[in-house]
């Protein structure tokens, strides 16, 4: 993959992330940049760009079941601007289903879950609603 914007979907089951419960998203997110975009995962926000975490609703709760369910994760990597809905629909979607095996994520595409996951994933703010907000109070360079 290149340093083009793209929002990336993962379902992966909770108990396969080696994290404690509230780090899981994040070790997702940076396992994956470092797999799949060859690169660490930069959710320091600055203009420059940036990589966006979004975490959905029942996350929080979810993660303090003992079940091993599988949820979703939704990342925006290569942050440099906002985008409106149309814009964000226009851009590239992945979803990957992830499987972890010993040490050893597999992530594998899912074209045919594209189109609807990039419709449930649109009602999020490209960037992070909450990223944004700093990104704004930041003085312009």
């Amino acid at each position: 993959m290149n340093n083009n914007q793209i929002r990336v979907i993962i379902k992966a089951h909770l108990r396969d992330i080696p994290a404690e419960t509230e780090q899981r998203v994040h070790r997702l997110g940076s396992d994956f940049c470092e797999q799949i975009l060859g690169r660490p995962i930069n959710i320091r926000v600055q203009r420059g760009g940036y990589d966006a975490i979004h975490f959905l609703p029942g996350f929080h709760s979810v993660i303090q079941s003992d079940q091993n369910i599988s949820r979703y994760f939704i990342y925006d990597f290569n942050f440099t601007g906002r985008l409106d809905k149309e814009e964000l629909l226009e851009i590239e979607h992945k979803f990957y289903l992830a499987t972890r095996i010993a040490d050893a994520w597999i992530f594998t595409p899912r074209k045919d879950w594209i189109d609807s996951a990039k419709s449930y994933a649109s009602r999020y703010v490209w960037g992070g609603a909450g990223e944004q907000k700093i990104l704004s109070s930041m003085e312009p360079q």
